[in-house]
């Protein structure tokens, strides 16, 4: 791990207090150092904000976030896209286990691993832009500095969804594998 030079730690540091000093203002004693020279921790004392929360909003229209489909929301819709889908040749396929898939069904509150995600785009024969958004609504991305996450985008991108051609890559390339397959 490189280190970082003292100098650019105290110009931090530096700029950390004056951050402090600017937006936090001590209740009783306006001389008050946030750090002791003789300590290699910060003091701790109580601090009141000079501005409250209400006060930043006064002013200002608030545009609300669009609210995203879930994962569940994604995962039924894409089922639902496919009017002859067989769920058991769907998950046998993509080697999902029978429970782990009942249970991505079942329940809201749960997301599923990123390498079952990547099986469940493969699976479903994502395009780049819906494997995307389908990734981000369990919360995931494409790691472009990884090539693991890297051969699967590959494979999205050029519409190879062949089990054996992407396992192959994986192994060659990231030295570990998405299906497993013998």
């Amino acid at each position: 791990m490189k280190k970082t030079p003292k100098r650019a730690l105290t110009v931090v540091a530096k700029a950390l207090i004056a951050f402090a000093k600017r937006h936090y203002l001590p209740e009783d004693n306006e001389d008050f150092k946030l750090f002791s020279p003789s300590e290699k921790t910060p003091q701790r004392s109580n601090y009141k904000v000079d501005h409250s929360i209400d006060a930043l909003f006064e002013n200002r229209s608030i545009v609300p976030f669009p609210k995203k489909k879930n994962f569940n929301q994604m995962l039924f819709e894409l089922m639902d896209q496919n009017d002859d889908f067989d769920e058991v040749a769907f998950y046998t396929h993509i080697q999902i286990t029978r429970s782990n898939w009942s249970k991505l069904k079942s329940n809201d509150d749960m997301l599923p691993k990123k390498p079952t995600m990547f099986k469940l785009v493969i699976g479903f024969r994502l395009k780049i832009d819906e494997a995307e958004a389908f990734l981000a609504s369990a919360g995931y991305a494409f790691n472009h500095s990884d090539y693991f996450d890297l051969i699967i985008y590959s494979a999205v991108m050029n519409e190879i969804y062949d089990l054996t051609e992407i396992d192959t890559a994986l192994e060659h390339y990231a030295k570990k594998t998405l299906f497993s397959l013998k």
